[in-house]
């Protein structure tokens, strides 16, 4: 009964943990694109602060770049929340893998101590039994 139910904590940490990881590599590929995506913008800005720069368009380029900080911060702000989630998630995937492996140790030294009984066991037979052939 002990095994059954060492075994079904097993099956569901083993789940917790794929289901984890799945979400650590979602979450990375979504902060992938956000960088990649950022560094676009920053490019594509760079590139019109130039042109803005050569227009002479002083004041809407301080305008449009007012807006793009704006719109950075919000995007700090996810990505930071991304990152805190992200740590989250690998510190309670750690410490989902050392419970796992705490049982698993665990269950180990209860499958060493039932062989050792059922060792006993037949020992204490094979003598029962030797004892009824001579009498």
């Amino acid at each position: 009964a002990d095994c059954q139910k060492y075994k079904s904590n097993l099956e569901r940490s083993r789940s917790q943990c794929e289901k984890l990881s799945d979400k650590l590599k979602q979450t990375e590929s979504h902060l992938m694109r956000l960088l990649t995506k950022r560094r676009n913008d920053l490019n594509r800005n760079i590139n019109n602060s130039r042109e803005s720069r050569v227009n002479a368009d002083c004041i809407q380029h301080d305008l449009v770049g007012l807006s793009g900080f704006a719109a950075a911060g919000e995007e700090v702000k996810s990505i930071k929340f991304l990152l805190e989630k992200t740590v989250s998630d690998r510190v309670t995937l750690s410490i989902y893998r050392q419970s796992y492996e705490s049982k698993i140790v665990e269950h180990g030294k209860l499958m060493q101590s039932i062989a050792k009984e059922v060792r006993k066991l037949k020992k204490r037979k094979r003598a029962y039994q030797s004892l009824d052939q001579h009498d």
